[in-house]
């Protein structure tokens, strides 16, 4: 349940509490969502203009037509492309195996968009831009239990 920071360093079998923050470790509970009206940029991957529900995922998991939003991928993540409408990726850059075959799939997608797993939650209806590479939050998540779970779960 805790953010990793960009960098850290790791020495000996295990962390307090206090050294996992002195590293810069956050609880993602104490990350700020991004507000209606914030762009975030990133790198376009694939073009075409998707507005939808964001499941922010650790996993490749059937999204049901929503935009699957993600820290990191590899190529096992191909199966969950079909049940998206479009694919943000926080790490990654447009020449990785997902990024590709979403271009082939029509799926469009950004790349490289810094902090957006910290930023976007669950259940926000968010914009993507795969020919500008903008990512754009129109509303926040509602709160109920199902997006409240998908945070938490993509977060674990």
């Amino acid at each position: 349940q805790l953010v990793a920071p960009s960098r850290f360093v790791t020495r000996g079998p295990t962390f307090s509490p206090a050294e996992l923050a002195e590293q810069g470790w956050v609880p993602f509970t104490a990350t700020e969502a991004a507000q209606a009206g914030t762009v975030l940029a990133g790198t376009p991957s694939a073009s075409g203009v998707v507005t939808g529900r964001a499941v922010v995922v650790d996993e490749p998991r059937d999204v049901a037509g929503g935009i699957l939003v993600a820290y990191r991928t590899d190529p096992g993540w191909v199966a969950a492309l079909p049940s998206a409408s479009a694919l943000v990726i926080e790490r990654g850059s447009p020449l990785t195996h997902v990024a590709i075959i979403a271009r082939e799939l029509g799926v469009p997608t950004v790349v490289q968009v810094k902090d957006v797993t910290k930023l976007v939650r669950t259940g926000m209806e968010i914009q993507i831009d795969g020919t500008l590479g903008t990512v754009t939050v129109l509303a926040g998540a509602e709160h109920d239990t199902e997006a409240e779970q998908g945070a938490k779960t993509a977060h674990e």
